[in-house]
């Protein structure tokens, strides 16, 4: 009878703590997007605008798709999170084509996390392999960012 009773406050309980996590996720869960939506600059191809998109907007952008697994607790602050530092480091949806400087900085930046392989973070690319940049699709990067440099080297 005992044993009974503890496992129907066990369960009770456990119950509770799930629907309070489901709360505290669905807070913290930063589901709207905001309206400041830049256009990725034209002298990126196409091939690398549809490259970027896929493997960098999830985290870097405010056009952020949250997937079915965001909403759940535990997991919903980790994307929570992670989404907010990417957005600090960088948001591409803020980048303006004419700060030439802030182009520079944060595309080298860009550069070297996809040649280092840090990015997309690996525990995102586990669920999300498509989102790993080809060798040709980097080169593709690479070409368009040396064009683009040569474009402005007045700057």
């Amino acid at each position: 009878m005992a044993v009974k009773k503890t496992l129907k406050i066990f369960l009770i309980g456990l119950i509770i703590l799930w629907v309070i996590s489901l709360i505290v996720a669905r807070l913290l869960l930063p589901v709207a997007n905001p309206d400041k939506r830049n256009a990725l600059p034209d002298w990126l191809s196409d091939n690398s605008k549809a490259s970027i998109k896929r493997s960098c907007f999830d985290c870097h952008s405010n056009e952020v798709v949250y997937p079915w697994y965001s909403y759940m607790p535990v997991v919903s602050m980790l994307v929570a999170v992670d989404v907010k530092k990417g957005r600090k480091n960088l948001n591409f949806s803020l980048w303006d084509e004419n700060d030439f400087q802030g182009i520079r900085r944060d595309f080298d930046d860009v550069l070297e996390v996809i040649n280092e392989d840090t990015m997309p973070l690996s525990i995102y690319t586990i669920l999300h392999p498509d989102t790993i940049f080809s060798r040709s699709e980097y080169i593709s990067l690479i070409n368009d960012y040396e064009g683009y440099l040569k474009l402005n080297q007045t700057k």
